[in-house]
């Protein structure tokens, strides 16, 4: 595993990820007459899986561009988390649609599914920040990292080619297996093309195989579109690693003892004589990624990874943590064109007047029931309102940094959220002390990244202007019936400091 990359693993996710949708897509193209309650279930599937592909990029392009290559490397813990999350959507979701793309009567239970989608999603943000953390208790104070001299184009380029974890992840699942997530009636099963999907392998370059390949499919396939750029390697045979999700021939995923020359792992690609691994020479922000959309719209947030020239100095412990590169300033009023400087609309405008950024919805719970909650007036971030008046959540809750906030606080921090299926697990948050400092905010993918930033980064610089104006209360534990957002109790120089002191 010594050539295993933290990186890989994470191209390996993000390609189950995108799989996923694409055969979801296939299956809702092919499937038009559906029962109203089927086409929400199969529509909410594809949602989670390109949140999912969309939130492990922006999560993983976030730690490089902050931790660089020590974080494309990892470490043996999250190179097996990793892998882990990458084997268990091959052989529960993505084996599933193939499964139901070629048995006409296949039964998926698209409720597990969708659980499965999101439940790998957040283990894999989840995973990336252990690993971030655990980098930075590491680094040596006051000295550059000397275990990592590679240069990011090596990092991300290098291809793995350990014997041993190849065998491992090709037979982590058997051929033969049915998930759970499947049913087959035993009336009307087309076993001849089950089993051809497991067992045949057949040769790229065979007119018969082409020809025998089914219509779903063929439907799967597209070529690379070079612009999408991300720190993710995604190799010049990307093709190669979404197609091993979406075989045109209904070959099988092959397994170690199939071809004793294949070294990569079996989640990143298929091997294929008359492909080579050839690195992009512009770096490792630039790669090619596939296009999603099979008319060629794409549903990812114009993300620009082109600018690949590392200027930031060594990576070093500090008393805090990294050097980090300087906030681009913001100039402007925030608005559509600059994206409103990271935030949502609806964030700023609470800011302003709760009732101008939020809203009160009725949302479905259950079958025949309606629960209130607060939601944006620009996505879908909300939260259950509380009580007969339907008030915002009064509670106080407490970061692992120790810094303590209302949810008022994150409704006005958030980043818009198309999917209705988020979670507030799944959320993301920018900064307001950035934003009234006249920075442009960083997008951070947890509560807690968003409390720790604050932390190191703010927490000794808040005057009484910008206490008033983001409704913090600092240096001290709020009263009881103290009004606040957010209350730091205790400044990085002090963090002995507890909070039932007086």
């Amino acid at each position: 595993m010594s050539e295993l990359d933290v990186v890989d693993c994470i191209a390996a996710v993000v390609s189950a990820f995108h799989g996923g949708a694409e055969l979801m897509r296939a299956l809702k193209k092919r499937n038009k007459k559906r029962k109203t309650e089927q086409a929400y279930k199969e529509k909410m599937l594809q949602e989670a899986l390109m949140a999912g592909e969309t939130q492990v990029k922006r999560r993983y392009a976030e730690e490089f561009n902050q931790l660089g290559v020590a974080f494309s490397k990892g470490d043996d813990s999250a190179r097996h988390q990793l892998l882990a999350i990458a084997v268990s959507m091959q052989a529960e979701i993505i084996r599933s649609l193939q499964i139901a793309g070629e048995v006409e009567n296949a039964i998926l239970d698209l409720t597990k599914l969708h659980e499965s989608a999101v439940m790998n999603r957040y283990s894999t943000v989840k995973t990336m920040e252990e690993l971030r953390q655990r980098i930075l208790i590491r680094i040596p104070i006051g000295s550059p990292i000397k275990d990592y001299e590679l240069t990011a184009l090596e990092a991300s380029h290098r291809m793995p080619s350990d014997p041993t974890m190849t065998s491992a992840t090709a037979n982590a699942v058997a051929p033969d297996c049915i998930p759970s997530a499947v049913t087959i009636p035993e009336q009307g099963t087309r076993r001849g093309s089950l089993s051809r999907m497991f067992s045949m392998r057949g040769n790229n370059n065979s007119g018969s195989s082409r020809d025998r390949a089914s219509s779903f499919s063929s439907e799967t396939e597209y070529a690379p579109n070079s612009k999408w750029k991300y720190p993710i390697p995604m190799y010049k045979d990307s093709q190669l690693a979404v197609k091993r999700f979406w075989p045109d021939n209904r070959r099988s995923i092959s397994t170690a003892s199939d071809h004793s020359s294949d070294k990569r792992p079996s989640i990143l690609s298929v091997s294929s004589s008359s492909d080579s691994i050839t690195p992009d020479s512009n770096g490792p922000i630039q790669a090619f990624y596939p296009n999603i959309s099979p008319d060629g719209s794409d549903y990812l947030p114009s993300f620009d990874w082109s600018k690949n020239e590392d200027t930031r100095p060594p990576l070093v412990r500090t008393n805090t943590r990294p050097i980090l590169p300087a906030p681009q300033p913001m100039h402007g009023r925030p608005c559509k064109q600059n994206n409103y400087w990271n935030f949502c609309k609806g964030a700023w405008s609470a800011r302003e007047s709760i009732k101008k950024g939020l809203e009160i919805h009725m949302v479905p719970d259950g079958l025949f029931q309606l629960v209130p909650h607060w939601q944006c007036r620009s996505c879908e971030f909300r939260s259950i309102a509380v009580g007969k008046a339907k008030a915002l959540d009064p509670r106080v809750y407490k970061a692992t940094c120790g810094i303590s906030y209302k949810w008022v606080f994150l409704a006005k921090s958030h980043v818009r959220n198309k999917s209705p299926t988020a979670t507030k697990e799944t959320y993301s948050y920018g900064c307001v002390f950035c934003s009234v400092d006249n920075k442009e905010t960083g997008i951070y993918g947890s509560v807690d990244m968003l409390m720790d930033h604050i932390y190191v980064d703010h927490a000794g610089n808040i005057t009484p202007g910008v206490a008033k104006l983001t409704d913090c209360v600092v240096g001290r534990v709020a009263g009881p019936e103290e009004a606040f957002d957010v209350n730091i109790p205790f400044l990085p120089e002090d963090r002995h400091y507890h909070d039932d002191q007086s």
